[in-house]
């Protein structure tokens, strides 16, 4: 099921979270009320990276910014699109393990762009 663009780059496990989705969609429209075993996507997190904007600014760099966190995975990117519902998260009691005060949480789909 690979339909979508770079799909040879994905990690295994995104590769899974992709043909689990594209399930899914081709059970929902052959079979109503069938519903696959993963019911609730997956939590995703977002946050800019701070370090890494300072490092740019410092060596005159464009690395990117942003860390999408799902599950054990990590991806980087110049932008992100949210598509769904999302929430902002202000936790300095409890960051992640990253260190990260703020990020946004979504189950919602999220897209992620690299500059070329």
């Amino acid at each position: 099921m690979n339909i979508i663009p770079n799909y040879h780059r994905l990690s295994a496990k995104e590769k899974a979270d992709v043909d689990w989705y594209m399930t899914a969609m081709k059970n929902s429209l052959s079979d109503v009320g069938h519903l696959p075993e993963r019911s609730k996507p997956m939590l995703t997190r977002i946050h800019v990276n701070q370090h890494v904007i300072k490092a740019n600014a410092k060596h005159g760099k464009c690395d990117p910014v942003f860390t999408v966190k799902q599950g054990k995975s990590n991806t980087y990117a110049h932008r992100v699109k949210v598509l769904g519902e999302m929430e902002l998260v202000y936790r300095p009691e409890k960051p992640l393990s990253c260190g990260a005060k703020v990020w946004i949480e979504t189950r919602g789909e999220v897209q992620c762009e690299l500059n070329e």
